[in-house]
């Protein structure tokens, strides 16, 4: 998963530069990150049942893929990123983009609390598959995916 490579080398980063800690547009966007990923890796799973077994093969290149994508992230924000404070905190992309990321982050747990419970409804009447219904899930197939893509984005601009 995500969290614990970047959660293991965040303390690293405020030890190194300690002025830079609040307010420093990389430890924001850090912060962001691992709130994200601390629910979609440790919370949100804790919910999830299955009587389906997970190959081996599948949770080992998961595991790397994420392993990579986390570090590679940590690393561009802690040496290759460079924002100017007062810049990026007075930019229309950073007062857009950081509530539009809480929405987005928002919208995508609540739409997996509630694929859950359709879920946990339809398997209590004995109905194997469902097509779930109500809110966005209405609009777009997977409002959860489609959400955590856009917050990808945002957390990118």
């Amino acid at each position: 998963s995500k969290v614990p490579l970047t959660a293991l080398s965040s303390p690293l980063y405020v030890l190194e530069e300690p002025e830079h800690f609040w307010g420093n547009p990389n430890f924001v966007l850090l912060v962001m990150f691992l709130v994200h990923y601390i629910h979609r890796d440790i919370i949100f799973p804790q919910f999830l049942s299955s009587s389906n077994p997970m190959p081996v093969s599948v949770m080992l290149l998961a595991f790397l893929f994420c392993s990579w994508n986390a570090t590679n992230q940590a690393l561009t924000l802690f040496f290759a990123a460079d924002y100017h404070v007062d810049e990026w905190w007075s930019s229309n992309t950073t007062k857009i983009g950081i509530p539009l990321f809480f929405i987005g982050m928002g919208i995508n747990v609540f739409t997996d609390y509630s694929l859950i419970a359709q879920k946990s409804a339809a398997q209590e009447l004995g109905i194997q598959y469902i097509i779930p219904q109500g809110f966005l899930f209405d609009l777009v197939a997977c409002p959860n995916y489609s959400t955590s893509i856009i917050t990808a984005l945002l957390l990118l601009s």
